[in-house]
């Protein structure tokens, strides 16, 4: 090999290894900096109290503007405390209330809180109740909305208050602005106190409209009626859906579970109030959310933590919503993006191949540039030095034995992944205290069963079962009392069905059962059998027998019925037993119905 040929690979090889040295040692200083800087931060404690439970849609978007922004800041570390109050829950149960204070101001007697966040009205009434004594004068700041009462009198010093303010309105602007030819506007509502107030605020704004659209409020109706309300409306019409927790007739509902039966039920546009309701149906609107509050209580909260918070500023009014629209609706009902608001956020947008894959045609291009670099230098060394040859082959060796071993763990976890879904899918459709199906399983099945009833015209039948008097057990014995019985009572409904039948939880002390292949005749003899053993069976809760009945709804599958219908017909029989008497299996065929 020529003396010339030998030198230069020898320059090449030290240039290679003085450029890998070089930035191992960059990454490393970074690294160290990153982690140096980490260490220098100052660490704050904040507890969030909120009113609701942690589920609720709106507590995590709140949650999320306000911990993004957070996260953002390089000179402080947050430690979050997270207490949900669920006062809406339990505001009835007089011990929790009782208790509540004292178990807090015990939980938090160690700990030094340098923020409380107060979140909606229930939880400020509570701080302002018994926060002094719990927390002495910690910095608090309470968010809500505008939609609430806050009072605003003789309210501490430690307390900063921010205030969103929705304005409903701007989503009937929004409706007119995209679709002029509107003449008639249902707004769907519900009864309670909240609603009250929001429909009243509402009839003085709307005011401005008189002259260019029909406004018709459809809060007198009770769900299944306002449903079938909606399914006639037609032409130039559109919905706005408010909110429901509570109907004309009393019932409570979870108002993205009512939103979802409008837009399946609806013909015309539906647009809403609340971003939660994007993405199941409506088109958009001025929707209010909970990031925006959230990021203003975060600017706020660091001036606190900083030092830097103006006492005399006290209360903040901001606006908490912004203009957001599903692309799919967009086009589902004809909408130009043109005739959206400034500063509209369009969400749920369907990309192309290119937008879709973008990073993978990138790094594809790049690595096959690497790979063109390599394979021209691999080829000329292996001209310049025949003895590289052997190195590189063992080199390749080397990696193929890795990616093996690579490819191998990914298995392994990706197994683990589809047992870990498995796993979450069953916890998904089971009712945790009880252990039988939840109600999205049961709908699921009714589902099913309604399809192949169609198919095949074997009917089936559905049996809705109450206890009796339970709201008794548990005032007089307690909710812990009352969680047994259900916990037994399930038990034997296993005992009783048949294998192909399947029970579940429909809500409360409610339970279903979906008898496949089953006509009334049978399905009562189920039920009865059912009924019977509940009525004979000895419950003992802390040394006291506790007697139980059991009121049964029955009914079968008719050629005219939809899920929706045969499931109240259920519901009517159980609430036709429960008005005669009780326990007792009562049944009811589409003809007695109507």
């Amino acid at each position: 090999m020529p003396r010339q040929t030998i030198e230069r690979s020898k320059a090449l090889s030290t240039k290679l290894i003085i450029f890998t040295a070089t930035i191992l040692m960059i990454s490393y200083l970074l690294q160290f900096g990153h982690s140096e800087a980490a260490n220098n931060m100052a660490e704050k404690r904040i507890l969030i109290l909120d009113s609701f439970h942690q589920d609720l849609p709106l507590n995590k978007l709140f949650l999320k503007g306000l911990q993004d922004r957070f996260e953002q800041q390089t000179d402080i570390k947050i430690n979050y405390y997270y207490e949900y109050l669920d006062l809406q829950r339990h505001q009835l149960n007089s011990s929790y209330i009782k208790n509540l204070p004292d178990y807090l101001k015990d939980k938090y007697a160690s700990q030094k809180i340098d923020l409380i966040i107060v979140h909606r009205r229930l939880a400020f009434d509570f701080m302002i109740r018994h926060g002094a004594d719990i927390f002495k004068d910690i910095p608090v700041i309470s968010v809500g909305d505008d939609r609430e009462t806050y009072s605003t009198k003789d309210v501490p010093s430690n307390f900063t208050q921010v205030i969103g303010s929705v304005d409903i309105v701007e989503s009937f602007k929004v409706l007119l602005q995209t679709r002029p030819q509107t003449r008639d506007i249902y707004v769907i509502i519900g009864k309670t106190e909240l609603e009250r107030r929001v429909k009243e605020k509402l009839l003085k704004q709307l005011a401005q409209f008189e002259g260019v659209v029909r406004i018709n409020f459809c809060d007198e109706l009770a769900v299944p009626e306002m449903l079938d309300k909606v399914g006639t409306i037609t032409g130039d019409a559109a919905i706005v859906y408010i909110f429901i927790f509570k109907d004309a007739a009393g019932m409570d509902f979870v108002p993205r579970e009512v939103l979802s039966q409008i837009v399946n039920r609806a013909k015309v546009p539906v647009y809403g109030s609340e971003k939660t309701y994007l993405g199941k149906g409506i088109v958009g609107g001025y929707l209010s959310g909970g990031e925006v509050l959230g990021t203003r209580v975060s600017d706020i909260g660091l001036d606190i933590l900083q030092g830097k918070a103006k006492s005399a500023e006290k209360l903040e009014i901001v606006p908490a919503g912004e203009f957001f629209f599903d692309e799919r609706e967009l086009q589902r009902w004809g909408i130009k993006e043109k005739l959206l608001p400034p500063g509209s956020k369009i969400e749920y947008k369907e990309m192309g191949l290119f937008d879709l894959y973008r990073w993978h045609v990138l790094s594809a291009i790049i690595l096959l540039v690497l790979e063109t670099f390599l394979i021209a230098g691999l080829l000329t060394n292996r001209i310049k030095r025949k003895r590289a040859e052997n190195s590189l082959l063992q080199l390749n060796t080397e990696l193929e034995n890795i990616v093996t071993q690579r490819t191998c763990d990914l298995e392994v976890t990706n197994s683990a992944l589809i047992q870990l879904n498995e796993q979450l899918n069953q916890n998904s459709r089971t009712d945790m205290l009880t252990g039988l199906y939840n109600r999205r399983h049961l709908n699921e099945n009714i589902e099913m069963e309604f399809n192949c009833y169609h198919q095949t015209d074997v009917p089936f039948s559905l049996i809705i079962a109450d206890i009796d008097y339970f709201k008794k057990i548990n005032d007089g014995y307690g909710h812990n009392c009352g969680d047994y019985i259900l916990k037994i009572v399930a038990d034997e409904f296993v005992k009783c069905i048949r294998p192909c039948d399947i029970v579940g939880r429909w809500g409360g002390e409610e339970f279903l059962f979906l008898l496949p292949a089953t006509n009334t005749h049978i399905a009562m003899g189920i039920a009865e059998r059912i009924r019977s053993v509940i009525m004979t069976k000895e419950f003992i809760w802390e040394e006291k027998s506790i007697s139980l009945s059991m009121t049964f709804g029955v009914t079968v599958i008719n050629k005219n019925d939809t899920v929706d219908t045969i499931i109240n017909r259920a519901d009517m029989a159980l609430y036709r037993g429960k008005n005669t008497g009780r326990n007792r299996v009562v049944a009811l065929d589409t003809t007695l119905c109507e």
